[in-house]
């Protein structure tokens, strides 16, 4: 039916024989099977009248076609059950492919808009630039109703034939707009895509934090407040992890968040020499899936001063020479452990 239509290869691979929660486990079954079960262990079932109407198109294909189809070759519904479950198992890898290219290429703002790389996406073949395309509007709009081929054409145009502030509409209120390094997918209902001018070259985007005051993360469900605080409120025993106290003098006032990116570097708390972002979380044994979604604060030149809930650098910590202290205090899921501190 979804070849009569014209579809995908997601399509042609047919149902799912297991999707979440939900278990098929007879879909491979033939109805003459499930009929012989039936019927040797005396079991009754009932019949769906509507299964025999031909004004369905589903059954005009199982009453008249599938039958017309088995004269070619009586093993049609064997091999097309086949061919299904070689296109699953091609739509799966595929699929965790661009999950992980994805992860690679694609930053995503606070607001929940997704920011593609222009010169990652063309290194790749147009079958997985084609996916990534849906992946990001899956993200934004939540599903692909309306989302056609037509569309990912259109979207494909911005990549190849790159010219900033060039954009398209997209169904479900979407737009996607050609903005410095990058193909932005966001809610045309937005005044303007948050954070797209704050493009921070090879460090990909940031958002700058509100000094005095509250800057909210949406992406990562975490909220920051930066204030100055005297001397004798540094702390001499423990700090929380979700507090960082930092040489104001060293850090500047202008203060940025983003995620990791790779090669990241900074100096951790007690040790002399840079260690690399990716390292310090295998240390750490933080799961890999977690390590894109930790805040990473740093200064106006792009310089690390905390790994949230981690760990402070320690060319910014406070110190005897230290005049002036800020606090930087973050609210969200990453908060639960402690650390100690200086």
């Amino acid at each position: 039916m979804n070849l009569l239509r014209g579809t995908g290869l997601k399509g042609l691979a047919g149902m799912p024989s297991d999707r979440g929660a939900v278990i098929r486990p007879l879909l491979d079954c033939s109805r003459f099977e499930v009929e012989g079960y039936l019927k040797k262990n005396k079991l009754a079932y009932r019949k769906d009248d509507s299964n025999t109407e031909a004004k369905y198109l589903r059954n005009r294909i199982r009453l008249q076609l599938v039958p017309e189809l088995e004269i070619y070759n009586p093993r049609f519904k064997s091999n097309l059950i086949e061919t299904a479950r070689i296109l699953r198992t091609t739509e799966r890898y595929l699929e965790n492919r661009v999950t992980h290219l994805f992860r690679e290429m694609a930053d995503t703002d606070e607001d929940g808009s997704v920011l593609l790389k222009h010169r990652e996406f063309h290194d790749q073949d147009p079958a997985i630039q084609n996916r990534l395309i849906r992946h990001a509007i899956l993200i934004v709009k939540g599903d692909l109703r309306r989302v056609s081929a037509r569309h990912i054409h259109e979207v494909s145009s911005l990549f190849s034939q790159y010219r900033s502030g060039k954009e398209i509409h997209l169904p479900g209120g979407l737009k996607a707009i050609c903005r410095g390094n990058y193909v932005v997918f966001f809610n045309k209902t937005q005044s303007k895509p948050p954070n797209i001018l704050m493009n921070d070259g090879d460090k990909g985007l940031k958002l700058k934090l509100n000094f005095s005051g509250w800057t909210q993360m949406k992406s990562s469900q975490v909220r920051f407040h930066i204030s100055v605080v005297p001397r004798e409120s540094f702390p001499t025993d423990f700090i929380p992890a979700n507090r960082a106290y930092l040489d104001l003098d060293k850090t500047g006032k202008f203060i940025f968040s983003r995620f990791f990116k790779p090669g990241d570097r900074f100096v951790p708390l007690g040790m002399t020499g840079n260690k690399k972002l990716k390292s310090f979380f295998i240390d750490r044994k933080i799961p890999r899936d977690l390590r894109k979604r930790i805040p990473i604060l740093t200064t106006e030149e792009g310089d690390i001063i905390w790994v949230y809930e981690q760990r402070i650098s320690e060319r910014y910590r406070v110190t005897e020479n230290t005049k002036n202290i800020i606090l930087i205090e973050g609210f969200g899921k990453f908060q639960e452990a402690q650390i100690e501190g200086k």
